[in-house]
């Protein structure tokens, strides 16, 4: 067997993976891998086992997806790689294996992977007495609903650190700072330049992604509320049955196709689901407008305006994005809406408590 040849079957098999075929993926793999010699180089053979782990994670089979995964890391040990590894682990519902490789989301090299600056003082990401006692700069996260789950760390980072600064998201800035107000050693910002003068203020530096694991390496903390900044943001009829919903989310994302639900299938579900109930619809979508629905995009600016919006609500419907966070932090009731695959956020009972789940 050529390299040439090696290839050739690999890309097939990308092909297959592409097009959501897992199970020809899989075989196509299986085959390349099965005509292995001392020609093929390491780092080639290393990249089918990943791909191959890739399609048995698609198909749920996290097992044989761990196993390709640790098997393509003996062959080139890839930090990207081992943030797969992680996932595998945790959809797998192995949390203390699935957090010990989570940090590695900094290392990919991809469209969704966080970005951070380079500062002249320690990053940490591995022991949590690195930062006892310290000041600490801590650093945004990519996505609002990561910012939105890593804030259960709050309370926790409170405890530990002499003080620490934050860096958020503008819309979430005026929830956080209500949410933080009995924390009086923690400061949210929202600058999203460091000056270097920053070195002579703290001792060190991590992110919020990075401390959410650091703390759940043993045990998943706390489901905190969050609590917003009072805002009469409209007028919600009390006599009626009010719902939010959330139909689908960033459409920039990779797996938006995977996450929205067709409005009109919801509708006749939703209508036939409350009809003894007089119902009005929230459509907490922002990029969206949903037809049958009071469309909220033009009464609010940031997402404590949404949250005092949801906290009025009797229920909410949502697909994973960040409105499912944000109601979840806030103690309502909350049914996430899914087609075929569930984020491990969302399959774990001690990191959300009560999520009811309906499949489209």
């Amino acid at each position: 067997m050529t390299i040439n040849k090696y290839a050739d079957i690999v890309n097939e098999g990308v092909s297959f993976h592409k097009q959501e075929n897992n199970l020809s993926a899989i075989k196509t793999y299986k085959k390349a891998l099965s005509k292995v010699n001392y020609s093929i180089p390491k780092n080639l053979i290393g990249i089918t086992h990943y791909y191959l782990g890739l399609s048995y994670f698609n198909i749920n089979e996290y097992d044989n997806a761990i196993k390709s995964y640790k098997t393509a890391l003996s062959y080139d040990n890839n930090d990207s790689w081992k943030y797969d590894l992680s996932l595998a682990y945790l959809h797998k519902g192995d949390n203390k294996k699935g957090m010990e490789y989570y940090k590695y989301r900094y290392y990919r090299d991809t469209y969704d992977s966080p970005k951070f600056p380079k500062i002249p003082m320690p990053f940490i990401e591995d022991d949590l007495s690195q930062l006892k006692g310290k000041k600490v700069l801590v650093l945004r996260e990519q996505g609002i609903g990561d910012e939105l789950m890593f804030s259960r760390v709050f309370d926790r980072l409170s405890q530990d650190v002499e003080f620490a600064n934050i860096q958020v998201m503008d819309t979430l800035a005026e929830l956080f700072v209500s949410s933080c107000s009995h924390l009086k050693n923690l400061n949210i910002f929202t600058d999203m330049t460091l000056p270097y003068s920053v070195v002579d203020v703290f001792d060190c530096y991590t992110s919020l992604g990075n401390l959410f694991s650091m703390y759940c390496k043993d045990e998943f903390i706390p489901q905190n509320k969050l609590t917003p900044s009072p805002k009469d943001i409209l007028t919600v009829d009390k006599t009626k049955f009010n719902i939010g919903i959330c139909l689908g989310g960033n459409k920039a994302s990779g797996n938006y196709h995977k996450r929205n639900i067709d409005p009109q299938v919801f509708k006749e579900f939703i209508f036939d689901k409350y009809k003894d109930k007089d119902v009005v619809l929230y459509n907490l979508q922002i990029s969206e407008d949903v037809d049958y629905a009071v469309n909220i995009k033009d009464k609010v600016s940031s997402m404590n305006d949404t949250a005092n919006l949801i906290t009025q609500m009797d229920a909410i419907y949502s697909t994973d994005t960040a409105m499912l966070y944000l109601s979840m932090l806030l103690g309502v009731d909350v049914t996430m809406l899914y087609r075929d695959f569930i984020w491990w956020v969302w399959r774990n009972d001690k990191l959300f408590k009560n999520v009811n789940k309906v499949k489209f």
